[in-house]
This record gives structure tokens, C-alpha cells and sequence, in this order.
């Protein structure tokens, strides 16, 4: 067994690194994957789901009998882990294509009698070693997070496709004998970040002026998103708070790893964000966070809530008298103010964030 295990070590090397590697993938699609899928199915009634598919998908339902089913389905079809397939065999590819050689490498550095096939620079497998070190890192992180998909995993293979290159050309701006630990310590820099620093780096060597901050994202202006979130956002495509406002939060929802339930509610602060856009700040102290919360008070106004242990008639007072305080506080007539917050009420997608946030009734 010791034999074999010394004749064949670089090759052990290679299924332990793979097999870390994707380990944390495996869990993820076996357990976290499962739970996402169910957090977002159990959210939708029957009426959320035919609003639903009448607002994003509006000749997939018909007349079908069984539309928790058919949503089942489209889920699936679209976000399914079928979908981890491709991705996971092209990083399986680029890994063990470079782990082989590396592992020979750093055998022939231990044993030098041994006649190993390929002797590669030691820069080349110190750039390859912390591209590992980052994606390994990454995938434990997002796992942990519940925050893996498969642009993930290609970009896992990205970054080891330009480990090499990128650790020759950052390494040759700094003396031989740091070059090794430079291309090394790349690892322990985000993709992203990396491409940055690239930037800078020919900025300044070209002479070509100094770089500018990025300037705020406009979804920043939401209270829940900050710079991070909204750069999460803006990497799906939705920079715009009108784009955030009239997105499929399902397809941002997966797309983002975000939760269902934030998603819904950034969704909903868009919605009112583009009827008031600052003074939503002012209307957040009497409880008028976003659309939702706008056509809960224009329905009360209107007598249309569950009226529970108060008559609808208090109800009703109740929120009239809290639309003349916010008119107040904004300064605004209460009937001009009346006039966007029914727009925001009577808007489909209003009503479809509405179904899903509130535990409606199940109606066929």
C-alpha cells in the first residue's frame, strides 16, 4: 500500500485537491439548493402564481388545473441543477489540466532522482496555487452563504485559466526574488479587485491620468441596499431603480443568491421610489416603506382590509388620518398625495408583490 501510494502520490494529490474542490458545490446542490427552492415555492399561493404568470409568463399557465405544479416546473426548467452541469465539467477540465502538471512539478522539487515528466517555472505554480486557494475560499464562502450558482463555477474557471498570464505580468513589475510570492498572493484578491488593480496599474504606466472613483449606484438611494448589494444588482443587470422596480424577482432572486424575501421588498421600495424618489425617506416614519405598504393603507383607506378586532370604519379613519400627516409632513394637498399612491396601488406589479408578501387566502 505504501507503494503504491509513493508511485502514484502526484495523482492522489490531484483527486484530493479536485475532490475539495467540489465538495463544497456537491453540498450546496444537495442541501442549500433544496432550501432555496422551497423558500421561494411556499411563498406563492394559487393567486400569486396565476398573477404571476400573467404578468412574466403569460402563455405558459393557460388553463391548466394544477398551477402550484406548472410552477414547480417552470422553476425547475429555469433554475434547476441541471443547469451546475456544463460549468461543473468545464472546471472539472481546467482543474485537473493544471493540477496534473503542477502536482508533477512539485514532486520532481521533492524528489529530484524522480524522472518526472514536466518541470514548470515556480511562478506558474505559485500564480496556479493561489488561484486555488481563492476559488476553494470563494466556493466555502458562497456555500456558506447559500450563494453559489453557475456563473460561479465558470468564473472559478476563469480564474484559473488567467492565473498564469496574470501572475507572469504582475510579478514582472516587482524584483525576481518577491516575484514567486506575488504571483501567490494574487490569490488572496477577488477577481473583480484583480481587474482593478490591472487597470490602475496601466494607468499609471501609460501615463493616462488618474483613475476616477466609481460613482454611487442610483439603486444605493433604496434603504436597504448599500454599495455591496447594489453591485450585486448592477452585475445582473439592474442598475436602474425602474429596472429594479419592474424585474422578475424570482429570476433577480437566483441570479443575486440574494433571499426571496429581500428581493420582494427592494422590489416594492422601487415601485414607490419612482412616484417620490427622496421624499420616501419621509414617508418610512409613518410606516410607508415601499408599494406594499402604500397599497395596505390606500385598501384600508378604501375599507378593503380584514378589519380583525377594529370596525372598518376606525380602520378606515385610521389611515385617513395618516395620509394627512404624511401629506403634511411632505407638504403636499392629501388628495394630490392620494393621487400616486393609488397609481402605485392599482399597478399589476404592485398586486403581485402584494400576494406574495401577504398570506392571502389559497384561491383556485
Amino acid at each position: 500500500m505504501v507503494t503504491i501510494f509513493c508511485n502514484y502520490a502526484e495523482y492522489f494529490l490531484v483527486v484530493i485537491a479536485v475532490g475539495l474542490l467540489f465538495a463544497p458545490v456537491i453540498h450546496y446542490l444537495i442541501n442549500d439548493w433544496v432550501a432555496r427552492q422551497r423558500e421561494i415555492l411556499s411563498s406563492f399561493t394559487k393567486r400569486a402564481i396565476r398573477r404571476y404568470f400573467k404578468i412574466f409568463f403569460f402563455n405558459e399557465l393557460g388553463a391548466s388545473k394544477n398551477p402550484k405544479l406548472d410552477f414547480t416546473n417552470l422553476y425547475n426548467k429555469r433554475f434547476g441543477r441541471r443547469h451546475f452541469i456544463i460549468p461543473a465539467i468545464c472546471l472539472l477540465a481546467v482543474v485537473v489540466f493544471l493540477a496534473v502538471p503542477i502536482s508533477w512539478t512539485v514532486f520532481l522539487w521533492l524528489h529530484k532522482e524522480s524522472n518526472y515528466r514536466l518541470d514548470l517555472p515556480p511562478l506558474a505554480v505559485a500564480a496556479v496555487a493561489g488561484a486555488y486557494m481563492w476559488v476553494l475560499y470563494d466556493f466555502i464562502r458562497r456555500t456558506q452563504r447559500r450563494d453559489l450558482g453557475p456563473a460561479n463555477l465558470y468564473m472559478g474557471s476563469f480564474r484559473f485559466v488567467v492565473a498564469i498570464p496574470l501572475g507572469f505580468a504582475v510579478a514582472a513589475l516587482f524584483k525576481d526574488e518577491v516575484g514567486v510570492a506575488i504571483a501567490f498572493l494574487l490569490g488572496a484578491f477577488p477577481t473583480d479587485s484583480l481587474f482593478t488593480l490591472g487597470r490602475r496599474i496601466v494607468i499609471s504606466k501609460l501615463n493616462m491620468g488618474n483613475s476616477q472613483e466609481e460613482s454611487s449606484y442610483e439603486l444605493e438611494n433604496l434603504q436597504s441596499i448599500g454599495r455591496a448589494e447594489a453591485e450585486r444588482f448592477a452585475d445582473e443587470g439592474v442598475a436602474r431603480i425602474l429596472q429594479l422596480a419592474y424585474a422578475d424577482p424570482i429570476g433577480l432572486t437566483i441570479r443575486t443568491n440574494f433571499s426571496f424575501s429581500y428581493v420582494v421588498d427592494c422590489c416594492s421600495q422601487a415601485l414607490a421610489w419612482l412616484y417620490f424618489q427622496q421624499d420616501l425617506a419621509k414617508m418610512r416614519r409613518f410606516g410607508l416603506r415601499g408599494g406594499q405598504e402604500i397599497s395596505t393603507l390606500v385598501s384600508e383607506i378604501d375599507k378593503l382590509c380584514p378589519s380583525g378586532t377594529r370596525s372598518l370604519e376606525d380602520i378606515a379613519k385610521q389611515a385617513k388620518k395618516c395620509l394627512e400627516l404624511v401629506a403634511a409632513e411632505m407638504k403636499m394637498d392629501a388628495q394630490a398625495l392620494e393621487r400616486p399612491m393609488r397609481e402605485i396601488t392599482e399597478d399589476p406589479y404592485t398586486c403581485f408583490l402584494c400576494d406574495v408578501w401577504c398570506e392571502t387566502a389559497d384561491v383556485n
